[in-house]
């Protein structure tokens, strides 16, 4: 609006300045020309002016002339022209005056020559008068002639310097008019110039102006673009409710929320409308729309549609009235929101939760959920508290590491680590309840939210009664019972191998090997993994076919790995199978850190595609390229 508003401006500015540059050129050559006419007017009188006075004084010279002849020979006929110069003398003094144009001609000039002529006249009539009587004598003659020449010079010089301001005139009068001119030529050129440039101004910025308003066109097409998309996306109808006509103008995709073909069926009306709601919900619906034109106050509203083919749609409208005044309220504007799909998956959400409240509850596992950020433990099932010997109030005032899963807060923060790389993180680990009993259990580690706070999940599988039944060590019964009943019963007890005595150490060593064989790798005596081989006959390892030498504690470091290929194996748990009995004598696991530290170094040197991996906190995991 203001674009359209400002583009009839510069359109009426742009018109009245041309306009008024047009009338400027119109009327500046007028007044010129009319200037122009006038000089030449005025030109052509001063030149009369000058030509009378030339007539002036030839006529004098005329009368001089006629004079002289009559006084010199007496002759009437001499006469003549005299009596007529007289008379053009008396219709030239009557014209003049009104030719003349030199303020000092007039003012100065005139009365002075008509005084000359006057005398010039008198004398000369006096000269014929005595000559026509003979009464004249020669001192009398020479007198009048000296007095009619002395007249005579001075109308002549008279006459000349009246000419001469006429010719001043002229010359001034034809200056104006060139300078008339010039400036008449400059203002048209300029004007021009003026106009030339307004128009082209005026086009610019009309056009500036058009282009911004094109522009703002293409912006509001595109928003409405925007919004049709926004409100198809959301599933969002917008509509405008016309009180006094009972008018209702909705949007496309309220059309489409309606399931409602535009071409054939209309939304025009309030009828139209409430045809489709749900008939339970028609009545609170209406309360609403009448409460709020009676209040003036906006209202939120859940409702249903009953569509033709009986589906049912879930609606959240927004409503707000368009007060014109503080009484009158005329339109109504609203939305509708399909939240068909969010109804079902909040219904779902909360079956979700039932269900998972439910498991949480019920499942034989312990299962607690603890605060990401400290440890806390906010909520625990009833088999945690059963295995761990606190009860729920005493259960939530604890952390993780006050129950002694972790060793300190920095083994914790490195656990948060390893759940934050990999979103699920399982190990074995060795708990001890609030009596002090032990039990192992396989500890099952997810980042999770609750209440939209960052936690962890922990699941624990108590594994403690299977370790006990699938041991993985080997037995040989060394007897000296070496009847076949006992070595069945042996063999019946568990027993992997029976040997009685006396026996050969070769025997023994060879029968240990087998049962190793058969418990760790199916009875192979080569072990594949990668590009790495190991010869469990020879105890010898080949990266690719080469042999890479190692001790004693270092194959048996890599052979418990290959082992537990698939398992977090800790540092206790590595230190007893390799030191055995050995381990409590030791301070610390520093001897472990060497030799693994070497073990890596000779495969990273041979190209083995196996690595031995930190698990902060944890332990160490064999990885495999």
């Amino acid at each position: 609006m203001d674009l359209l508003r400002a583009l009839e401006k510069k359109i009426v500015v742009g018109s009245f300045t041309a306009l008024s540059l047009l009338l400027i050129i119109g009327v500046v050559p007028l007044l010129s020309i009319q200037r122009l006419v006038s000089s030449v007017e005025e030109v052509r009188s001063v030149q009369a002016s000058v030509v009378n006075l030339e007539a002036v004084l030839s006529h004098m010279k005329d009368a001089e002339s006629g004079t002289r002849g009559f006084f010199i020979t007496g002759k009437t006929e001499f006469l003549d022209p005299y009596q007529s110069a007289i008379q053009q003398l008396s219709h030239d003094l009557t014209v003049l005056p009104g030719t003349l144009h030199a303020s000092t001609n007039i003012t100065d000039h005139l009365p002075r020559l008509n005084s000359l002529i006057n005398q010039k006249l008198v004398l000369s009539q006096q000269i014929i008068e005595e000559r026509k009587k003979e009464e004249f004598l020669q001192a009398s003659h020479l007198r009048h002639i000296e007095d009619s020449k002395r007249l005579m010079d001075q109308i002549r010089v008279l006459i000349s310097q009246m000419q001469t301001q006429e010719r001043n005139l002229l010359s001034l009068r034809e200056k104006q008019n060139t300078q008339v001119i010039n400036v008449t030529i400059t203002v048209i050129l300029a004007v021009s110039v003026l106009a030339i440039l307004s128009v082209i101004l005026s086009v610019v910025f009309i056009r500036r102006d058009v282009v911004k308003r094109r522009q703002a066109e293409e912006k509001l097409l595109q928003s409405e673009q925007l919004l049709n998309d926004a409100q198809r996306i959301a599933k969002m109808g917008s509509w405008e409710y016309d009180v006094d006509q009972d008018k209702l103008l909705a949007s496309a995709t309220l059309y489409q929320i309606f399931e409602v073909d535009s071409s054939k069926n209309r939304l025009e009306n309030s009828g139209h409308f409430y045809q489709y709601v749900h008939p339970d919900d028609v009545k609170q619906l209406q309360e609403a729309s009448n409460n709020c034109l009676v209040t003036g106050e906006g209202f939120q509203a859940e409702y249903r549609l009953l569509l033709p083919e009986g589906t049912q749609k879930h609606i959240l409208s927004y409503v707000n009235p368009v007060k014109e005044n503080e009484t009158k309220i005329r339109k109504v504007r609203g939305t509708c929101q399909d939240i068909t799909e969010l109804k079902y998956a909040q219904e779902a959400l909360v079956h979700s939760e039932t269900l998972f409240s439910t498991i949480f509850r019920l499942t034989p596992f312990p299962v607690a959920i603890t605060r990401l950020s400290d440890g806390k433990i906010i909520v625990a099932n009833n088999k945690a508290l059963q295995v761990f010997g606190y009860s729920a109030s005493e259960l939530s005032n604890l952390t993780t590491i006050d129950l002694k899963l972790w060793t300190d807060q920095e083994d914790r923060e490195q656990l948060v680590q390893l759940v934050r790389q990999q979103p699920i993180v399982e190990f074995e680990k060795r708990y001890r309840s609030k009596e002090g009993k032990e039990w192992d259990a396989i500890t099952y580690i997810e980042v999770t939210e609750w209440d939209q706070e960052p936690c962890l999940l922990v699941i624990l599988q108590d594994i403690t009664e299977r370790k006990k039944i699938n041991k993985t060590e080997g037995v040989i019964i060394i007897s000296a019972k070496n009847s076949l009943d006992d070595k069945i019963e042996g063999l019946n007890l568990g027993a992997d191998d029976y040997l009685p005595k006396p026996f050969h150490l070769a025997e023994l060593h060879a029968r240990i090997k087998s049962v190793l064989r058969r418990k760790k790798f199916d009875g192979s005596n080569l072990i594949t993994l990668t590009n790495v081989t190991i010869d469990l006959q020879n105890r010898t390892v080949f990266v690719e076919g080469k042999e890479i030498i190692l001790n004693r504690k270092e194959y048996d470091i890599l052979l418990y790995f290959v082992s537990n290929k698939n398992r977090l194996v800790s540092k206790t748990s590595l230190a007893e199978h390799i030191w055995g009995d050995h381990i409590d004598e030791a301070d610390s696991f520093e001897f472990i850190y060497s030799q693994i530290k070497n073990l890596r170094k000779k495969l990273l040197d041979n190209g083995a595609q196996i690595s031995i991996g930190a698990v902060y906190g944890l332990g160490y995991k064999l990885l495999s390229e």
